[in-house]
C-alpha cells in the first residue's frame, strides 16, 4: 500500500478542521475585508479553544475507520501523538494487512504489511510534528505571509503561504469560524501535490477536534478518515513511537514462518464440522495452534486467511510480527496486528505455516455472553468447495479436484475481483426502476442486501422507495447508519424473491461496488461455495417461503452486566416507533421481559422477537433509582 506523502499525523495539530471533499480554491470576493497574518493566526487559535485550553493538553488517542477509493481499502485505525513532536499511526488496510508510521521526535519511519524492517523517511517535515504548533506557528515558519481572500467551494477564506525549499506550503482558514479548512503543498508553477482536508469538528476537553479528514497524496492515493473518539491526557509511552526492531521468529507459533504454507485434509477428500447458531452467527471449533477449542465463523466477505481476536491471541501467547500494544495499553489496544504463521486444525482439515490477522482491541465486554473467538475468511474458504446446510447445521468440505454436484439445485455464476466474490442481482424498486448489478456475497452481512452510499445516490434509492430510519448499529470499524425500504423484486439466477427489505447505508462507502448480499437471504438455501470454479449453488431450504421483516420495536440495545446482573441496555429509541411511543428511552436498562430475567435471553434473541407484528411485550426497566413496567406493543414499520 502506498503511503501519503503528508503525515496523517501531522496534520492533527491543528484541531477541528472543516473538510470540503478536495474542493479547489477559487478567487476571493473582493468586497471583503482583508485581516492581518497576525488577525487570522490570532483569531485561529481562539477557534481551537484558546492557548490556555491547548497548552493543558499533552497527548491525543484517536480512533476510527479510513477509506481509500484509489487503493480500494478500508479498515479501522487509531492516531497517537504526545508533546513535544510524537506521533504515530496504525491501521488494518483490507487486502493489504498491517500498517504502521511513526515519529518519536528524531526518526520517522514506516512499516509496510508483510515486512520485519521499517523504512525511513527521509522527507518527513519535523516542524510540522509540533503538538503546539497552533500556536507556535508564527516561531515555527517565520516566512508566512497572507496572501489574501480565497473561495473553498462555498466558503471565504483567509489563505497562508511559507515557502518550502521550492514547494511552498498553504494554509486555508475560515473567513467566519477562524478554523483551517485545508492544507496543502504546491509546485513552483502552483499545481497541488499533496492536500488535507478537515470536517466535522467537535469540542473535546474545551478544544476543537476534526473527527472527520481527507487526504490526498501527490500519486492521487486518498485516505478518508472517519473518526470515532478523540481523548486527551492520556499516558502513551515514548517507546511506542520508536522505529519497531526487527522482530525474531514467533517462539509461540506452532510452524516456521519461512516454511510454505500449506492446507490439506487429515484423511481422505472430505470433512464435516457442525456448528451451532448462536447470535444468528454459525460456530464452530477449532484450534488454534494445538489450543483448546475456539468459538469461530465463517465470512466470504473477509478477504483474509483467518482473524483471531486480541484477547484470544493473548490468551494463547501468540505473539504478532508487528507488537501494537506497548505503551498504549491504558488507551485501548491497537486494533491491527499479524501473527507470521500459525496452525489452524478443524475436524478433518488442517492448515499449516498460515498468516492470520489479530484484531487486537478491548478486552470482551462481561456481558455474560459467550464471545465469537476468530472468523476463516474467503482465503481459507477458496482452498475447497463448502457446503452450509443450515437446517442440517452442518459445514462439509470437499477437495476442489474430487467435487462433483449431483443435487437439483441451481448453479449461480460467481465473479471474484480483488478476493471479493460477487453474484449478479436484478432488483426492481418499488416505482418499478430495474438494478442490475453485481453484488458482493457476504455471509458475515446479517441482512439481505446492502447498498452502499455511493450506490443509494447514484440510483437514488431514497427518493424512489418509502424508507424508515434503522436504529444505529455498532460495528469493529465503528457506528453504521442506514434507511431500510422494501424492494418491489430481488431476483438470484431463477429465484425471485418478492417485497424484500434492503438496506440503503448513509456511511459506508464501499470499495467500488454497488453494495452486498446477506445471510439472511443465504440461510434459506443450503449454500455451495465452489470459488475455484467461480459458482455457487443453491438449493432452498425450509425457509425459503418465510417472509422478510424488520425491527418492529425502534430500539437498538446491548447486552452489559450491572451491578453482577446481565441486563440490556437501550443505546437509541427511534422516533415515531412502538418504543418512543410507550415511552422507553436511551440509557433505559431491561432487566426482564415478559417476567423472565434478562440473562435468559441474547441479544439476537430479543432482534428476533422484536420481529413479530402485533406482538405485545412486558419490559420491566430500571430508569435511574426506579423500576418501572413498559409494554410494547410491536408493529410493521416498513
Amino acid at each position: 500500500m502506498k503511503p501519503a506523502i503528508l503525515l496523517i499525523l501531522c496534520l492533527l495539530i491543528f484541531p477541528p478542521l472543516t473538510f470540503y471533499r478536495g474542493q479547489e480554491p477559487s478567487a476571493h470576493n473582493p468586497t471583503i475585508d482583508v485581516p492581518t497574518l497576525e488577525q487570522v493566526l490570532d483569531r485561529y487559535v481562539q477557534a481551537l479553544g484558546g492557548k490556555s485550553a491547548i497548552e493543558k493538553i499533552n497527548s491525543r488517542a484517536s480512533k476510527g475507520t479510513f477509506t481509500s477509493d484509489k487503493l480500494r481499502t478500508n479498515g479501522p485505525m487509531e492516531l497517537y501523538a504526545k508533546t513535544p513532536n510524537k506521533q504515530l499511526m496504525v491501521l488494518l488496510a483490507k487486502g493489504f494487512g498491517n500498517y504502521r508510521r511513526g515519529f518519536n521526535g528524531t526518526v520517522a519511519w514506516e512499516l509496510y504489511p508483510g515486512s520485519d524492517k521499517a523504512n525511513r523517511m527521509s522527507g518527513f517535515s519535523k516542524r510540522d510534528a509540533d503538538f503546539y504548533l497552533a500556536i507556535k506557528f508564527r516561531e515555527t515558519y517565520p516566512n508566512v505571509a497572507l496572501k489574501g481572500l480565497e473561495k473553498l467551494g462555498e466558503r471565504e477564506t483567509s489563505v497562508l503561504e511559507a515557502p518550502a525549499a521550492g514547494n511552498p506550503k498553504r494554509w486555508y482558514f475560515d473567513s467566519q469560524t477562524g478554523l483551517l479548512l485545508r492544507a496543502e503543498s504546491r509546485n513552483s508553477s502552483g499545481k497541488v501535490l499533496e492536500s488535507v482536508s478537515y470536517n466535522d469538528y467537535r469540542i473535546v476537553d474545551g478544544i476543537q477536534e476534526p473527527f472527520n479528514i481527507r487526504i490526498v497524496d501527490r500519486d492521487g492515493t486518498d485516505f478518508n478518515i472517519k473518526l470515532s473518539e478523540v481523548k486527551h491526557n492520556v499516558p502513551i509511552a515514548d517507546v511506542s513511537f520508536d522505529e519497531p526492531e526487527k522482530k525474531p521468529q514467533d517462539r509461540a507459533s506452532a510452524n516456521s514462518p519461512t516454511a510454505k504454507p500449506e492446507v490439506r485434509f487429515t484423511s481422505g477428500n472430505s470433512a464435516t464440522i457442525p456448528f451451532e447458531i448462536d447470535d444468528d452467527n454459525e460456530v464452530f471449533k477449532i484450534r488454534v495452534n494445538d489450543s483448546p477449542p475456539l468459538r469461530f465463523t465463517i465470512d466470504t466477505g473477509s478477504d483474509v486467511f483467518a482473524i483471531i481476536t486480541g484477547s484470544q491471541a493473548k490468551r494463547l501467547g501468540l505473539t504478532a510480527r508487528d507488537n501494537y500494544k506497548v505503551g498504549v495499553a491504558s488507551v485501548g489496544e491497537i486494533e491491527a496486528a499479524s501473527i507470521p504463521s500459525a496452525k489452524l486444525s478443524l475436524p478433518g482439515v488442517e492448515a499449516l505455516n498460515q498468516r492470520i490477522e489479530v484484531i487486537v482491541s478491548d478486552e470482551p465486554a462481561d456481558n455474560g455472553d459467550q464471545q465469537i473467538d476468530g472468523t476463516l475468511g474467503f482465503r481459507f474458504l477458496k482452498h475447497f468447495v463448502v457446503e452450509i446446510d443450515y437446517e442440517a447445521k452442518t459445514i462439509k468440505f470437499f477437495s476442489t479436484t474430487n467435487y462433483k454436484y449431483h443435487g437439483s439445485g441451481e448453479i449461480i455464476p460467481v465473479k471474484i475481483k480483488d478476493g471479493t466474490p460477487m453474484a449478479r442481482l436484478k432488483l426492481i424498486t418499488a416505482s418499478g426502476k430495474t438494478i442490475d448489478s453485481y453484488f458482493e456475497i457476504d455471509s458475515g452481512l446479517g441482512g439481505t442486501f446492502l447498498f452502499f452510499t455511493p450506490a443509494v445516490k447514484k440510483y437514488g434509492l431514497l427518493e424512489d422507495m418509502r424508507t424508515i430510519q434503522s436504529p444505529t448499529s455498532f460495528e469493529i470499524s465503528g457506528e453504521y447508519h442506514r434507511r431500510i425500504g422494501r424492494a418491489k423484486s430481488v431476483q438470484l439466477g431463477s429465484f425471485m424473491i418478492s417485497n424484500l427489505p434492503v438496506s440503503l447505508s448513509q456511511n459506508a462507502e464501499g470499495s467500488g461496488i454497488d453494495g452486498t448480499l446477506g445471510e439472511e437471504v443465504l440461510r434459506r438455501f443450503k449454500v455451495i461455495f465452489d470459488f475455484s470454479h467461480h459458482r455457487m449453488i443453491l438449493e432452498p431450504n425450509s425457509h425459503f417461503k418465510e417472509p422478510y421483516e424488520e425491527d418492529m420495536s425502534g430500539i437498538a440495545l446491548t447486552a452489559e452486566k450491572n451491578g453482577g446482573q446481565k441486563l440490556f441496555r437501550i443505546r437509541q429509541v427511534v422516533p415515531n416507533t412502538p418504543a418512543s411511543e410507550a415511552g422507553l428511552q436511551a440509557d433505559d436498562l431491561i432487566t426482564a421481559i415478559d417476567g423472565l430475567p434478562a440473562a435468559n435471553f441474547t441479544e439476537a434473541g430479543i432482534e428476533r422477537m422484536f420481529k413479530q407484528a402485533e406482538r405485545e411485550f412486558a419490559l420491566f426497566i430500571k430508569r435511574g433509582e426506579k423500576v418501572i413496567q413498559v409494554k410494547l406493543k410491536l408493529r410493521r414499520l416498513i
